[in-house]
């Protein structure tokens, strides 16, 4: 459970630090961005890892959030955030743990 909230709280200060990259004012889109772009990073550096933003929605923090759960998906479609997206990959990309710290999350969930 502490892995979940310190993902959640990573995803959310990495967001909050891109406040002058993103168009939209709002903590969720923000987040959204952030969650889109972090797991295609994930899944591109590691394919075979099956990681995906769906094993992420079952995070207790994310599932419990409808809103934000529609806003990820949005931006994940969306065309018009691509160069936002594109913008948080670069800057994590420097940071060699953030896909150590981020990446699991997006790893399909064992069954009970």
């Amino acid at each position: 459970m502490r892995v979940i909230s310190k993902t959640v709280c990573l995803v959310a200060l990495v967001a909050l630090s891109n406040l002058g990259q993103a168009q939209a004012d709002t903590e969720d889109h923000d987040i959204a961005i952030t969650m889109v772009a972090m797991g295609r990073m994930c899944a591109e550096q590691e394919p075979g890892m099956n990681y995906s933003l769906q094993n992420i929605f079952s995070l207790p923090d994310i599932a419990a959030n409808a809103d934000l759960k529609m806003e990820i998906l949005a931006v994940d479609t969306n065309p018009a955030f691509q160069d936002e997206i594109k913008a948080v990959q670069v800057q994590a990309a420097g940071d060699p743990s953030a896909a150590k710290h981020f990446c699991p999350s997006y790893a399909p969930k064992p069954s009970k």
